[in-house]
């Protein structure tokens, strides 16, 4: 029980890490791994944090400038769907 509560715990943390951060503009095309990002800069919306999961669904590509790492960007990565409306609902 000890270590479930411990994985439970420690995924918490490693959770919040795995987000990227879009612009929320119309034309807003890529994804990026820090909020400061100078790809951000001409954002005239709002600066979100979402799943790397969430910004694949919505069409957005990794950023040229801060190359958020491949594990960020993967498509292939599993999340279920009821969660990923909850992310993205909390995050509006």
């Amino acid at each position: 029980m000890k270590n479930l509560f411990l994985l439970i715990f420690i995924s918490l943390f490693s959770f919040k890490s795995d987000t990227v951060f879009i612009c929320s503009g119309p034309k807003s095309v890529a994804f990026h791994s820090r909020k400061g990002c100078r790809g951000l800069n001409n954002c005239s919306t709002e600066i979100r944090e979402v799943l790397p999961v969430y910004a694949r669904k919505i069409g957005r590509r990794a950023c040229l400038i801060c190359k958020p790492s491949v594990a960020f960007s993967s498509p292939n990565k599993l999340i279920n769907q009821s969660n990923l409306k909850l992310y993205a609902c909390q995050n509006e």
